[in-house]
């Protein structure tokens, strides 16, 4: 049984495009060829298990849970106003989607805040 739902390459296309990333910045962000994110992205391929930690620190945990079929829900510009509670921020961190820290202090978001 496989790890990777049934429509992980037009996950992982819609993931690429709320990111504005295209094929060969993935696949150095990846290091992989762009010719195997290409096959990814159509669906020929999947990525081994290395690549999927790198995708997760890629886009972020919500980001990878939506690419790997963990969640049907693809965050986008919403996640740019969830905040989190803060004593060096007015009371809230400010994530940005692919992220790890506050817009504002640049405290460490814990992960599993992290969008």
């Amino acid at each position: 049984m496989s790890d990777f739902p049934p429509d992980f390459g037009p996950r992982l296309r819609a993931a690429m495009a709320l990111h504005n990333l295209k094929q060969h910045e993935l696949a150095t962000s990846l290091g992989v060829s762009r010719e195997m994110v290409s096959q990814m992205c159509g669906g020929k391929r999947l990525p081994a298990k290395p690549a999927t930690l790198l995708l997760r620190h890629r886009f972020g945990l919500i980001g990878a849970n939506y690419i790997l079929g963990k969640t049907n829900v693809l965050p986008s510009l919403f996640s740019q106003a969830c905040v989190l509670p803060c004593s060096e921020c007015d009371g809230n961190h400010h994530a940005v989607l692919g992220s790890d820290t506050c817009k504002h202090c640049a405290a460490v978001i814990p992960e599993e805040f992290r969008v």
